[in-house]
């Protein structure tokens, strides 16, 4: 009788554990794992590290595949990418997508920001909406708000021939703005919120 129950409760505990493992893959707790770079919920707090929190579920999915095939450059998220399945990194981008944006805490030059508009006028405005505010499903992410460091660690890979990161307007960008025109962009986006 004992056998008989110790079997019955063992088959319970399989299913239950079986039952548990086919079960949705939980985006939050996937998403805990990436707070010690960007922070609770996406609200990086680390200048070099990218807020992700409120950033389009599409963008951020294409990002993370795109750190995984080592088609976008970085120090560690390859690595990390590469842990993660399509179903694992889907649950992730959408409860990033969720989250509220946290604009980055960071002085601005409203002189140059006000340069800078210029520039985002001419190169940015027609994928990057509203100032740069606008985080679309599957479109560019958002850049109002963003690191500074961050946006132009990702701004210098890009117009580096050696990296892998591309960028639809790296000619009409990078073959026409000087170091000043750029700095004087990143003050347009770090003056948004």
């Amino acid at each position: 009788m004992r056998l008989q129950i110790a079997g019955v409760a063992l088959a319970i505990g399989l299913s239950f554990s079986a039952a548990t493992q086919a079960g949705a893959v939980s985006g939050s707790m996937l998403g805990n794992t990436c707070a010690g770079c960007h922070g609770i919920n996406g609200a990086s707090a680390a200048e070099t590290m990218p807020i992700i929190g409120g950033q389009g579920k599409g963008y951020l999915e294409t990002a993370m595949k795109n750190y995984r095939d080592g088609s976008r450059a970085s120090t560690i998220m390859g690595r990390i990418a590469k842990g993660y399945n399509d179903e694992q990194i889907s649950a992730m981008s959408a409860f990033f997508a969720k989250q509220p944006w946290v604009s980055a805490a960071q002085p601005t030059d409203a002189k140059l920001a006000k340069q800078g508009e210029k520039l985002y006028a001419k190169s940015c405005k027609m994928c990057h909406a509203n100032n740069g505010t606008k985080a679309a499903e599957d479109g560019p992410p958002r850049l109002a708000g963003q690191w500074t460091t961050s946006l132009r660690l990702y701004l210098d890979c890009v117009n580096d021939a050696k990296c892998a990161n591309k960028h639809p307007m790296r000619e009409q960008l990078f073959g026409k703005a000087s170091k000043a025109d750029i700095d004087a962009l990143l003050q347009f986006f770090a003056s948004k919120k």
